[in-house]
């Protein structure tokens, strides 16, 4: 979900078609909730119960029992789901000391790959979580900049907010974080942002 839909089972990737990949990636946007069989019928286009059946068998026998049934439709596991080890990460984060902190944050902005669910973003049924796992992405990053001068390390913050500024600048918090002569970052008042449309 941090990027484009991969899969893998064991050691070894599972290549999915288009319809396989559509279906996974709404069972993992719903991931530990029931899609209802009439929900999987509707977003893919099939016109029975039976088609449905038919597809969850095609992408089960792919991906394992990681998807199951469950009346009236099918849930996924969500331990699989590298947005659920993203954020237990960042719950991790808040309770250990700053130069761990640090670690931990690390490790889980490296899981990202891409914008969220950057395949479906467009799509309806995905837009809610693909908004919400790219604003959490984003304030991992400002948490990690906040870890890293907490520390000391305020050059390297400095650079990092300066690169979060270019890639958010309509974000408040890091456009408010400047380097001073002395290279530590302050903290500068701004007017609240406008935001991007579909944001």
């Amino acid at each position: 979900m941090l990027g484009p839909l991969t899969v893998s089972r064991g050691e070894h990737s599972v290549v999915l078609g288009p319809a396989q990949r559509r279906l996974l990636a709404l069972l993992a946007v719903r991931g530990g909730r029931i899609v209802t069989s009439d929900q999987i019928a509707d977003i893919l286009g099939l016109g029975s119960a039976g088609a449905v059946r038919t597809a969850v068998s095609r992408l089960r026998r792919l991906v394992g029992d990681v998807v199951s049934p469950m009346p009236p439709g099918y849930v996924l596991d969500p331990g699989v789901l590298d947005a659920r080890r993203f954020e237990a990460m960042l719950s991790d984060a808040d309770h250990v000391p700053p130069r761990e902190r640090i670690d931990v944050l690390r490790r889980a902005l490296d899981m990202w790959r891409g914008p969220a669910l950057v395949e479906f973003a467009g799509e309806d049924w995905a837009r809610g979580e693909a908004v919400r796992l790219d604003e959490r992405h984003i304030a991992a990053d400002e948490q990690w900049i906040d870890a890293l001068a907490s520390v000391g390390r305020t050059a390297e913050a400095a650079a990092h907010a300066d690169a979060l500024v270019a890639e958010q600048p309509l974000r408040e918090r890091p456009r408010g974080r400047t380097r001073s002569p002395g290279g530590v970052i302050s903290t500068v008042p701004r007017p609240a942002p406008c935001r991007r449309p579909g944001r």
